[in-house]
């Protein structure tokens, strides 16, 4: 008789089971729930820098439900701290305060209850600025009496941080700069080898700083070029014409020094004379001047015997 229908009635008896365990966890005054905290260390000395390992813990809280709900759904205010007075430099194992927490609610257990306090010496140093232009002004433009202002920096940061920095610049913007005559840059940091890093400072002071120019439009002018065949005078040969490509430049600078230069002067050097010379020129501008465009041209000397 027992038996009859046994299948059945094991499935009404789990089915009744589930049903109980339901009704009393949706009855149950109190219930818990597992959320991960921030911890915060306190109590800390102005020289030292201060790290906690790890930085998280897993907190278990009771309370009646309604408040574990609201707490599982919303717990951003929740912290655990520890005190770091009086430690010195060095690793130290310390022990977890309890989060302050609702009314109702308590905690079961932190997990871990302990954390490791790393404490360092913040170091501190200053740095001239070095001014790390990159690049050349826009064309038109020259910069001069650049300043940096402030002209150093200050940097607060853990001994091992500060101590790769070998140098700190700024690399303004170059056009900016010559438009305006004065931009923002922000503070880079070198190491001994001249590559920029980014060390994990605690404090940058100031981290941007302003670039000054004396930024001066040019004025441009185009000269001919003009080149001198050089050769021996006993060779018995001499130039009869000279053909330059492209035959003009167009030189940059100062007004006062343009009005100076009226051409462009070259040279070529023919050791053997011939019927045709053909020379590639690098064009070098005077001093104090810029050549714009190309700085290339092609020279053909045509020569012919001298005639007795």
């Amino acid at each position: 008789m027992l038996r009859r229908n046994l299948g059945l009635k094991l499935l009404s008896l789990v089915l009744a089971v589930i049903l109980w365990a339901y009704a009393l966890a949706r009855t149950s005054p109190t219930a818990e729930v597992t959320v991960m905290v921030p911890v915060r260390a306190e109590d800390l000395a102005p020289h030292y820098s201060y790290t906690v390992v790890p930085d998280r813990v897993a907190a278990r809280l009771r309370g009646p439900r309604d408040r574990i709900a609201a707490l599982e759904r919303d717990h951003a205010g929740l912290l655990a701290v520890t005190s770091a007075k009086g430690f010195e430099p060095g690793e130290h194992q310390v022990a977890l305060s309890q989060p302050e927490l609702p009314p109702g609610i308590r905690v079961v257990y932190l997990e871990p209850g302990t954390v490791r306090l790393r404490v360092e010496h913040l170091l501190e140093r200053k740095f001239h600025l070095v001014l790390r232009a990159q690049g050349a002004p826009p064309p038109g433009y020259g910069l001069s009496d650049l300043k940096v202002v402030p002209p150093e920096v200050r940097v607060r940061g853990k001994d091992a941080e500060v101590e790769r920095i070998a140098a700190a610049g700024v690399s303004p913007d170059l056009e900016m700069l010559a438009v305006r005559g004065v931009v923002g840059a922000r503070v880079d940091f070198y190491n001994g080898q001249g590559d920029q890093i980014t060390p994990a400072l605690a404090e940058v002071d100031p981290p941007l700083v302003s670039v000054y120019a004396g930024a001066m439009q040019v004025s441009s002018k185009v000269v001919p070029v003009q080149v001198d065949v050089q050769y021996p005078p006993d060779s018995g040969w001499r130039v009869q014409s000279v053909e330059v490509r492209p035959s003009t430049v167009t030189l940059a600078g100062s007004p006062k020094t343009l009005g100076t230069v009226e051409t462009l002067q070259a040279s070529v050097v023919v050791d053997e004379p011939r019927a045709l010379v053909a020379e590639a020129l690098t064009l070098m501008p005077p001093q104090g001047l810029q050549l714009k465009g190309t700085r290339k041209v092609s020279v053909r000397v045509r020569m012919a015997p001298a005639t007795p």
